[in-house]
């Protein structure tokens, strides 16, 4: 099982946004495909807590369209 690290500073807004935003992430990482036995650090931005909920899973999961 991944271990998980989530950071939130005061660029992503107040304690309402930046819980908001690690939440987000938390459930994102939660439904995303992590590689087992290893640490995650997720840094949140500003971004997602409007990004497309969709999309913040694929950024997690490391899957670009290129």
């Amino acid at each position: 099982m991944p271990r998980l690290g989530i950071v939130a500073g005061k660029k992503v807004g107040n304690a309402v946004n930046r819980n908001r935003a690690k939440r987000r992430l938390r459930e994102a990482a939660h439904l995303a495909t992590l590689h087992p036995q290893t640490d995650y650090i997720l840094i949140a931005g500003p971004e997602c807590i409007e990004m497309d909920f969709g999309d913040l899973v694929e950024a997690i999961s490391g899957k670009d369209e290129r």
